[in-house]
Order: structure tokens, then C-alpha cells, then sequence
């Protein structure tokens, strides 16, 4: 009866933790009692761990009932006074095991449950409502997760800032949802490059932003085939019909650079090909001042565009607020069990 009550306390802590994390936290729930950021991932790690501790524990129990029903069967030769005395304390021990088994078939049922909602608010949490494309914050996890490769077998890394041309006028124009029309008809063309690309998110406003795992004139040799399919698309929305073009700037992480540098030189290229005209692909070089940047304000989030910053911070109170809620769930769970 150990490994079940065992069991059952497992699959309690697993299962708070999936629940509360899958949750939206309740908005009356005070920031300042909230601990240290987590990141969500490690709790799935521990829920699927707990879910592989929790099919041990069910086979032990098979094993278990089958000892019980082998020790039912010989208890039939004893003899008769014997038996009598036996019979009640093994229905005794037959009827926990029963409710207990029961119990544990429905907290793994509801683990599994949980664990679905789990996946599915992470990737909730890191997906653009808008475009359908990783956000920001994916990006960034991307990009430490491929730079962590490049420290390991030195591997190559392009980075691609790409910027629709002149959205502020389209949204001025048109309107905030022919705005929104057009940034999704984009990402769907940026989308579609995903099988050659590490990454391609949705980097703020009207900025995106693309990771290859490759040379640099592989980032532009990919970018450039983005930007004239997209110049030759034409996007209706609403009665009309619009002609996007797209300005993007690239860059490669040269030995002993940090990931700001990668950033830093992708966004003054960027700058330059808005210098230069836009509807183009340019290279970073060294050459390039980062003075320019305040010739071509427009990559600037306006206030039309949702602030990236915000977004971020937001779901960062989330997950203070949900870690909040795991931590009273656990120490209920505990009460509970050793009571």
C-alpha cells in the first residue's frame, strides 16, 4: 500500500503543477508574494517524469493484485477456523486496493489532460496572435539555443531583420485591419521559407526576423527570393488592392562577437537598405555607421504597432502569478498527504 499512497502523491504534486501552469492566472492575485521566474519547460520535463514514475507504480500495483489473488487461492487450503479468520482481512486489503487503484487511474487520466493544456498554453505563449509566427520571445530563446550550437562545432549563424515598407502610411491609408491584413499576408510568405530557415518570427510591429543556421549569402540569397515574392504579391483587403515591398538588412556572427553584435549589425543594414530605397537586401560591413539609424525612423515600433516590451511583460506576470498558484497547490497537496 506504500508505492500506492506514493503514487497518489506523485500524481497530486504532477498534476497541480500542470494545472496551475496550463491556467491563466486569476487577475486578484498579488504580484509581490510572487517567487523567481521559472521557466515553463522544466515543469513539463517534471510532469512528464512524473508520468513515467506514475506507469512504474501501475505496474508494480498489477503485480501486487496478482500476489493478492495467488495468496486468495492458497488461503483456500488452510484450514477452515483458519480461513475464516484470514477471509475478512484480505477483502479488507482487496476493497483499499480497489479504491485505491481507482484513484490512481483517474489522477493519471487527469494528468495526461493537464499535460495537453500544458504544451498548449506554451505554445500559446510563445506564438504572435496576429501573424501565427513565433513572437519575440521565441526568437530569443532561438537564437540562444542555435548560439549555444556555434559555441559547441562552430556553427555558422545569419541573422535577417526584414521590415515592410512604409506601414505607417498602409495603416494611415487604409486602416489599422487592411495594417493587420498585410503583416499576416507577409508572415505567410516568411512562413513559408521555415523548412530553410533555424527560425522566422515576428520581431515587433512591423519587423520580422529570420535565423539561419548557414553562411550569410545563404541568408541572402533566401531573403532576396522572399523580397521580390512578396513584390509581386498583391494583398486585397476590403476593396483594395495594395503592392507591399519589404527592406531587410543581414548579418553573420563573426568569431568572438556576442549576440548584441549579430542584433546590432542586422539592424544597420537594415537601416541602410531604407536609406538606399528600400524594397532591397543588404549586407552588413563594417563600414556601416550606426549613425544612420536616425535617418529612417520608421522601424521604430509607432504607437500604431503593439509594443513588443509590453507583450513580454505581460507574460512574464503570468508566470509570476501561475508560479504563485503552484506553489499553494503543492504545499495543499503536501498537507494533505501527511497528515
Amino acid at each position: 500500500m506504500t508505492g500506492l499512497l506514493f503514487g497518489t502523491t506523485l500524481l497530486a504534486v504532477g498534476i497541480a503543477l500542470g494545472f496551475w501552469l496550463a491556467r491563466r492566472a486569476t487577475p486578484d492575485l498579488p504580484l509581490e508574494a510572487a517567487p523567481a521566474r521559472v521557466d515553463p519547460r522544466e515543469f513539463i520535463t517534471m510532469v512528464r517524469e512524473i508520468a513515467e514514475s506514475t506507469n512504474n507504480i501501475a505496474s508494480d500495483i498489477a503485480q501486487y493484485r496478482t500476489r493478492m489473488h495467488e495468496l486468495l487461492e492458497l488461503s483456500n487450503n488452510l484450514p477452515a477456523k483458519d480461513a475464516a479468520e484470514l477471509k475478512p482481512i484480505l477483502d479488507q486489503i482487496f476493497q483499499a486496493n480497489s479504491q485505491m487503484q481507482g484513484r490512481l487511474d483517474a489522477a493519471e487520466k487527469r494528468l495526461e489532460e493537464q499535460h495537453s493544456q500544458l504544451e498548449s498554453y506554451l505554445t500559446e505563449a510563445r506564438t504572435d496572435s496576429l501573424t501565427g509566427l513565433p513572437n519575440r520571445r521565441a526568437f530569443d530563446q532561438g537564437l540562444d539555443e542555435l548560439y549555444a550550437k556555434h559555441l559547441r562545432g562552430n556553427q555558422p549563424i545569419s541573422l535577417v531583420l526584414l521590415d515592410v515598407d512604409h506601414f505607417k502610411k498602409i495603416n494611415d491609408t487604409y486602416g489599422h485591419s487592411v495594417g493587420d491584413v498585410v503583416l499576416r499576408r507577409v508572415a505567410e510568405h516568411l512562413g513559408a521559407c521555415s523548412v530553410d530557415c533555424y527560425l522566422v518570427a515576428r520581431y515587433g510591429g512591423e519587423e520580422f526576423a529570420i535565423l539561419v543556421a548557414g553562411t550569410i549569402e545563404e541568408a541572402a540569397q533566401l531573403t532576396e527570393k522572399l523580397r521580390a515574392t512578396i513584390a509581386d504579391d498583391v494583398v486585397e483587403a476590403e476593396g483594395h488592392r495594395i503592392r507591399v515591398t519589404v527592406s531587410a538588412g543581414a548579418a553573420r556572427l563573426e568569431s568572438r562577437e556576442r549576440l548584441g553584435d549579430l542584433v546590432r549589425h542586422s539592424d544597420q543594414a537594415l537601416y541602410r537598405a531604407k536609406e538606399q530605397g528600400r524594397n532591397q537586401v543588404v549586407i552588413y560591413d563594417p563600414g556601416m555607421s550606426a549613425s544612420s539609424q536616425a535617418a529612417v525612423p520608421e522601424t521604430a515600433a509607432s504607437p500604431d504597432s503593439p509594443s513588443i516590451y509590453d507583450t513580454l511583460r505581460g507574460i512574464e506576470e503570468i508566470e509570476r502569478r501561475v508560479l504563485e498558484h503552484i506553489n499553494r497547490m503543492v504545499q495543499e497537496e503536501s498537507r494533505r498527504y501527511t497528515a
